[in-house]
């Protein structure tokens, strides 16, 4: 592919790259601009840029690592130089992401790996962003409503188990017949 097609501003360069990823948006291109993922075009046609396709390929292999889970930093690093067929191989190709070389050395055993781009991720700070990104995030905490009788409403949370709830079902039972035994000898 010619790196001397061109695509006028952000919109010429989201036109082309929604094709390829329809869930890309000009905002997401602007901040990679803005982060320095992708490098701003020295040539103008007027006042508006002109990106050419290695900026759609750069864009575009962004977005892929990106969607791995890969820190933007850590993906600054690795494209950052990296030539026109370098970013058109890697935004053709499967990606998997290693955290560490044993993990690599394990996989290649599994998988031999055949003409494919390896990367491992040696800088703690990056790899732990990553490994961050991948967490299983804890389920929010919800409250369950349940009417009791007319006035009195108990609430639950889903954290409780069977066991906890039988626990604070009794306590709550005590409760309630102390301070209705209050109420009637007060009232």
């Amino acid at each position: 592919m010619s790196s001397n097609i061109e695509y006028i501003g952000t919109k010429g360069l989201f036109q082309e790259a929604v094709k390829a990823d329809p869930e890309i948006s000009e905002r997401t291109i602007r901040f990679y601009i803005a982060e320095g993922l992708i490098s701003a075009p020295s040539a103008k046609s007027g006042t508006s840029k002109l990106f050419d396709v290695s900026h759609l390929y750069t864009l575009l292999v962004t977005r892929k690592l990106s969607r791995e889970g890969l820190p933007l930093k850590a993906i600054k690093q690795l494209i950052t130089g990296k030539d026109f067929s370098w970013l058109e191989k890697v935004a053709k190709e499967r990606v998997k992401i290693f955290t560490s070389d044993k993990e690599l050395h394990k996989y290649a055993q599994e998988f031999p790996l055949e003409n494919e781009e390896v990367m491992v991720l040696s800088d703690p700070e990056v790899r732990e962003a990553y490994l961050q990104s991948k967490l299983i995030k804890p389920i929010p905490e919800v409250w369950q409503r349940y009417q009791i009788a007319p006035g009195i409403e108990l609430h639950l949370s889903n954290k409780l188990n069977k066991e906890e709830i039988s626990e604070l079902t009794e306590k709550c039972r005590q409760k309630l017949e102390q301070f209705l035994a209050e109420r009637l000898i007060g009232g």
